[in-house]
């Protein structure tokens, strides 16, 4: 009996064994096939394609930006990504920003998991929220996405590579922001036709209630259009000019003067009905 009880004694020791072995080496291949995958692991990033540029770069412009990149890894990997943006060679991330926008398969504190060999378009938006903190001309915008693949989920575990950089190059004058005020005069707006400028009395609307078009709902004050004046952007002057004829007084339409997106632009509104009407005042040149 106590010769059987320590022959099945030993056997379950050596079963124990071979089993602990078995495990090992299993664990052994699998950690082996792991660094064989991340010897192997690699990122490709292509050259950013962008839509159609904004004509000028307002608050609520947006540029989409695309990115096409594979995983050259023979495992599959989880992508993160870290941005960088620089505008006028300076480091910027509240002013400028920039969204990944899709895919959205990533689900919060994990990577975009990307199958071994497999390749996607990411699309990214370009928006500039702080823009008016900005200076008025040539915006030059830099930007790197730093993309890194991990085996792991979250990237705190198994194996990395990376970084590799998408390059954002915006720098040769493709974003401009318009100008913000101009000086102006009205001889450089105005075609007075058969009216030559100081013939005429010019008046300006005190107010600056741009639904009141009416020139009999305004306050006007005398103009001298001697002086230049200060048009803001967005926030049209409205001017007006009365001649003294045998008949009495004729008085021209509402001119609406404005400077938008950096180009002036000018209307034309009946005085009584506030109608717009067709006028004589045009754009002559660009005031400087």
């Amino acid at each position: 009996m106590k010769q059987r009880l320590n022959l099945l004694l030993t056997l379950l020791f050596l079963f124990l064994l071979l089993l602990c072995g078995t495990g090992a080496f299993f664990t052994d291949q699998q950690q082996a096939r792991l660094r064989a995958g991340a010897a192997s692991m690699g990122l490709s990033v292509s050259e950013p394609e962008y839509d159609t540029m904004p004509t000028t770069v307002e608050r609520n412009s947006a540029l989409r930006i695309r990115f096409q990149v594979r995983n050259e890894s023979s495992v599959p990997v989880y992508l993160s990504e870290q941005v960088k943006l620089y505008v006028n060679g300076t480091e910027e991330n509240t002013k400028l920003q920039l969204e990944r926008t899709g895919p959205a398969e990533a689900s919060e504190g994990t990577g975009l998991r990307f199958a071994a060999g497999e390749q996607k378009v990411l699309s990214y938006s370009l928006s500039f929220p702080g823009v008016e903190s900005l200076p008025e001309g040539v915006l030059a915008v830099k930007g790197a996405l730093l993309f890194q693949a991990a085996t792991s989920a979250d990237g705190r575990s198994g194996f990395t590579y990376g970084p590799v950089t998408g390059i954002i190059d915006l720098t040769k004058g493709e974003l401009q922001i318009p100008a913000r005020s101009r000086e102006i005069l009205l001889s450089e707006v105005v075609e007075e036709g058969s009216h030559p400028l100081e013939e005429v009395r010019w008046y300006r609307a005190s107010d600056t209630d741009s639904t009141a078009t009416l020139g009999t709902a305004r306050t006007w004050s005398a103009l001298d259009v001697s002086t230049a004046l200060t048009l803001q952007r967005d926030a049209p002057l409205y001017v007006r000019y009365e001649l003294l004829a045998t008949g009495g007084i004729v008085r021209s339409p509402v001119y609406e003067i404005r400077l938008s997106s950096g180009e002036i632009q000018a209307k034309s509104y009946d005085y009584f009905d506030g109608k717009e009407v067709r006028a004589d005042i045009t754009i002559s040149k660009e005031a400087t």
